[in-house]
């Protein structure tokens, strides 16, 4: 906990800084340098024989998180619209994040069967196929092509001291992006704690040891699958009722988790609540690019995942605390604020979704 720790806040330092070097400098090339730090982290991995040499392989680790964030989520909007496909944000973001879930259900499921023993040898020859393959989408991703600002978005960001300010302003200023990031900030489903707390859930709940690997499998397969298929929730019952249903949903499966403490229904409580929590991210990452000029894309939606960072970081441990007198608690305590913010921050046709962005001259 405490390498991840120093993850979290190398990741939360640099958070803005790498996002404005991402609208500086171009969101390919910030996302080069993130996985370029992600290739490096394996060099003290594989030669650390105490803690403090693997906390460099996390600080690198934070810097490549916050090279990517944002960049990479500017990076395919701005190439579906420079093709006129701005539309196709909620579907193509959703597809994208689906195959990474799917990689990380997969990888999970193939590396249980090359480390049956679990021998140290077993696992270095399971972080060498990692790096390989970290290797492998590196060169491929450098044929990537990041498409030409058009002049008047160039022209908006002159320097570091701007692109700030302007990324700011954006937030300050446009009350339909302040909504729906306010929305998606309190209406945050908690999947880090889902992931933490669902083995002692499910020891609670008698559920068989080998059903924890098998139910991990079968919710990230979920998760795939409401990522790739969220654009559709839209699609049918329109942005009003698709913001809804995608924030309210966990935070009611969260209650539910709290009363329920049968060993089928907490299998299928988790591979829902895995789901649910994931439907909305393709949702919001095209409500809030929506309103975000390409300029200071970048860093904006660093702005945004650093406020649900540091969110996250004040709620856990009240969580967790709670988690310590009774996991039903903790359970209800995240259902709650879910459900009441989801109603509170309801977005509405009603509610500015057009508004300027930019601070006038």
């Amino acid at each position: 906990m405490i390498l991840q720790s120093i993850l979290l806040g190398s990741a939360l330092l640099l958070e803005i800084p790498t996002g404005m070097l991402g609208d500086r400098i171009g969101k390919k090339r910030s996302i080069v340098l993130g996985v370029g730090c992600a290739l490096l982290a394996w060099i003290p991995w594989f030669l650390a024989t105490d803690v403090w040499t693997f906390s460099i392989v996390f600080v690198l680790l934070g810097a490549s998180q916050a090279f990517i964030s944002g960049s990479d989520q500017a990076l395919l909007y701005e190439i579906l619209a420079s093709k006129g496909r701005q539309k196709d944000m909620q579907k193509t973001y959703g597809m994208y994040l689906a195959m990474s879930t799917f990689g990380f259900a997969l990888a999970g499921l193939i590396g249980g069967f090359l480390a049956m023993e679990q021998t140290l040898a077993e696992f270095m020859r399971l972080y060498a196929f990692s790096a390989a393959a970290q290797i492998f989408a590196f060169i491929l991703f450098l044929s990537v092509r990041e498409p030409r600002l058009p002049a008047s978005d160039v022209q908006i960001a002159p320097a570091e001291r701007r692109i700030l300010f302007t990324a700011l302003h954006v937030l300050r200023s446009n009350g339909g992006l302040r909504r729906i990031v306010m929305l998606s900030v309190l209406t945050a489903p908690f999947s880090v704690v889902l992931l933490t707390f669902f083995q002692p859930y499910f020891v609670l709940s008698l559920v068989p040891t080998p059903w924890f690997g098998i139910a991990l499998f079968l919710s990230s397969l979920a998760a795939s699958g409401s990522k790739m298929f969220a654009h559709r929730l839209e699609a049918m019952l329109g942005m009003e009722w698709a913001s809804f249903i995608s924030t309210v949903f966990p935070g009611i499966l969260w209650v539910l988790m709290a009363l329920a403490f049968h060993p089928v229904v907490a299998v299928l409580l988790f591979i829902l609540s895995d789901a649910g929590g994931n439907l909305r991210d393709p949702i919001f990452a095209d409500y809030m690019n929506r309103h975000i000029p390409s300029s200071v894309r970048a860093t904006t939606l660093s702005a945004i995942s650093l406020i649900t960072s540091l969110y996250l970081l004040l709620m856990q441990p009240i969580v967790g605390m709670l988690a310590d007198v009774d996991l039903r608690y903790a359970f209800f305590f995240i259902g709650s604020i879910i459900i009441v913010f989801a109603f509170l921050l309801r977005i509405r046709p009603s509610h500015p979704e057009n508004e300027s962005a930019l601070p006038t001259p």
